[in-house]
């Protein structure tokens, strides 16, 4: 056997035991309880305390997950609440009034800076609740009112201070500030400043306080919501100031602020046709504007350009019904229904109109929109011959609280108007005239007086020459007539009827013929033609073409088809009258003439009874004295 190398260590082979090990008390336990046997001693106790441990990390573990869950539910509540409050901040408008600045004697007599801030809000909602427009006012607040004193944990800052400073970095809110103090002389100043501008200065006594405050507010009112300001300087007769707001409206708006501000211009524009001219821009700006539409409407009125008329008034009924509840005040449901009455009456419908104002009348709400619907139904119920109805309402509509948009000599000019109406529909003339003088003197006495051009359009001056024709006072009536503006339908068709009266036919048709190229669709002109026809021409066939001509222009009017049945009974043909007038009973039911024309009809066909019945109904009903005497004549008879 070989020998290792010299100097190559030798290998020693150590047999290694496995280390003796202690027993796991756990296992012996787990051992023992596995053979049946009871645990007991330290190995025991040893597994009563694992078991415990294990249950509250269990329960820890799961304490754990709840808490988590709350703080996120909580976090995310949190954030909901904030998302809320940025919402509601993003969509916060109109104006805050913060408390003022006063000096130290006026706090000490109880005129805090709360105090003034408080007495200038109700300043502001007294001239808001005295402006009539359809567009929205601005909310008025005391800015003290939202404090909410609730503490957000760990950040000192109370939720109101976080509702105010998300209202002012994602609102638009204008919030107001001011102060009182005394000047060099003694006197009281009284400054209010909008948004960090500039402010607004009034100066007096200290006796004139509430002046001071009433002239700070409508600075205020000026500077926050211009427009407003002008239609409430417009409703008190103050055409001048108003005209200027909205001219530098005009001139420093832009886009629908103009539109705003030119609609508004049209309105308060004494020249038809620079009114009209302001409306149609503004519609050009603006077509998505009501307001912009229901200007040019009215201003296509004042010119008798019915067609301009109808498709304003139909534009503004579509946006007012899409759009009523997003930028409009509660004034435009109740524009909208008299534009739905102004519509009806274009075609003639007086029956629907009425209609329309009395459901205005009712749903209406406020004192204005009471009134003017009371007047509107008044006003039909003349155009339907029921002149005792129509005196009734004017009677009632003079007790209500005057208009927010009419000056007091408007409003009474607007009851005479009617009045006069009433009084031509059943022919009491004297009566007419009258009422007339009373409407344009309403109007020459007031603050806001109304130009000649604006006169000849509320109606007074061509009725007026209506009457005085009538009255057999040619002459007055022919120099009235040649007063008047020759941009207006009406004061056209004034001229046609003098000369109608005075028999010059050529110049009569001439004038006849210059209504029909202002305005092909009204039935007015031919409705008038065929009565000066049939009284003055004696030409019931003219007549006749002229009443059928106006009836097709409106069939939903009784007067051409009354009209209409008088010329057939001047030419005999009193069964075709009888008709006629059927027709035109369906759309004036209590008309008094017409049923004193249909008895005549009746009692030339020998229908006697039916003839007195038509006279007795005709008794109970509105008639001129001339008429009433031939009523009570008629039935005296015993046979006709």
């Amino acid at each position: 056997m070989a020998r290792a190398p010299s100097g190559t260590p030798r290998r020693t082979r150590v047999k290694v035991e496995p280390a003796p090990t202690t027993p796991d008390p756990i296992e012996i336990a787990m051992e023992a309880e596995a053979e049946g046997r009871s645990p007991e001693g330290v190995a025991y106790r040893v597994l009563e305390k694992q078991e415990r441990l294990i249950g509250w990390q269990i329960a820890s573990e799961r304490a754990g997950f709840a808490l988590k869950v709350l703080t996120a539910l909580a976090g995310l509540a949190m954030a909901v609440a904030l998302g809320l409050m940025a919402l509601q901040a993003s969509r916060a408008e109109g104006v805050v009034i913060e408390p003022f600045s006063v000096p130290p004697e006026l706090a000490a007599r109880g005129l805090t800076g709360q105090v003034l801030a408080a007495q200038l809000q109700d300043r502001l909602a007294r001239l808001q609740a005295a402006t009539y427009s359809v567009r929205p006012e601005a909310s008025y607040s005391s800015g003290w009112g939202d404090e909410i004193s609730v503490e957000i944990p760990s950040t000192g800052v109370s939720l109101g201070e976080l509702q105010r400073f998300l209202r002012g970095w994602l609102g638009r809110e204008t919030r107001i500030g001011g102060d009182a103090y005394r000047t060099a002389d003694g006197r009281l100043a009284v400054t209010v400043r909008a948004a960090g501008g500039a402010g607004d200065e009034v100066t007096g006594a200290e006796a004139e306080l509430p002046a001071l405050l009433q002239g700070a507010a409508e600075k205020l009112y000026a500077r926050t919501q211009p427009y407003r300001y002008a239609m409430y300087l417009q409703n008190r007769g103050r055409m001048d100031e108003a005209r200027g707001v909205l001219g530098w409206l005009a001139d420093n708006g832009t886009g629908r602020e103009r539109a705003w501000s030119l609609a508004g211009l049209s309105r308060v524009e004494p020249d038809n046709r620079r009114a009209l001219a302001r409306a149609r821009l503004a519609t050009e700006l603006a077509p998505e504007l009501a307001e912009a539409w229901d200007a040019r409407s009215r201003a296509a009125s004042r010119m008798g350009l019915q067609p301009e008329e109808v498709a304003g008034l139909e534009r503004f009924i579509a946006l007012l019904k899409t759009r009523n509840r997003g930028g409009y005040s509660e004034q435009a449901t109740a524009a909208r229904m008299r534009a739905e009455e102004v519509l009806a009456i274009r075609r003639g419908d007086y029956l629907e109109a009425r209609r329309f104002a009395q459901t205005t009348r009712r749903d209406g709400g406020n004192s204005t929109i009471r009134a003017r619907a009371l007047t509107a139904m008044a006003f039909d119920s003349a155009m339907l011959h029921e002149a005792t109805l129509a005196r009734r309402y004017v009677a009632s509509a003079a007790l209500e609280t005057q208009p927010r948009d009419m000056t007091p000599g408007q409003y009474r000019a607007s009851l005479e108007r009617v009045l006069q109406q009433a009084a031509a529909g059943i022919e009491d003339w004297p009566l007419a005239q009258r009422h007339g003088e009373l409407s344009m003197a309403a109007l020459r006495a007031d603050p806001g007086a109304l130009s000649p051009e604006q006169l000849s359009i509320n109606g007074a001056w061509p009725m007026q020459v209506r009457s005085l024709v009538f009255m057999g006072r040619l002459d007055e009536a022919g120099r009235m007539a040649s007063d008047l503006p020759m941009d207006c339908m009406n004061c056209l068709l004034a001229r046609a009827t003098v000369a109608e009266a005075v028999g010059d036919r050529t110049a009569a048709r001439r004038w006849y013929d210059a209504t029909v190229r202002f305005n092909p669709n009204d039935w007015g002109p031919p409705e008038r033609r065929g009565v000066m026809l049939l009284r003055f021409g004696r030409d019931p066939e003219g007549a006749i073409a002229a009443f059928r001509r106006a009836a097709e222009l409106s069939p939903f009017f009784a007067d051409p088809l009354e009209g209409w049945g008088e010329a057939l009974m001047a030419k005999g043909d009193y069964r075709a009258a009888i008709k006629k007038f059927e027709q035109a009973a369906q759309r004036a039911p209590r008309w008094g003439r017409l049923h004193l024309q249909w008895g005549m009809a009746l009692a030339k066909l020998g229908k006697t009874d039916e003839a007195r019945v038509k006279w007795r109904a005709a008794a109970t009903m509105d008639l001129s004295a001339a008429d009433r005497a031939q009523v009570a004549a008629l039935l005296q008879k015993r046979t006709t």
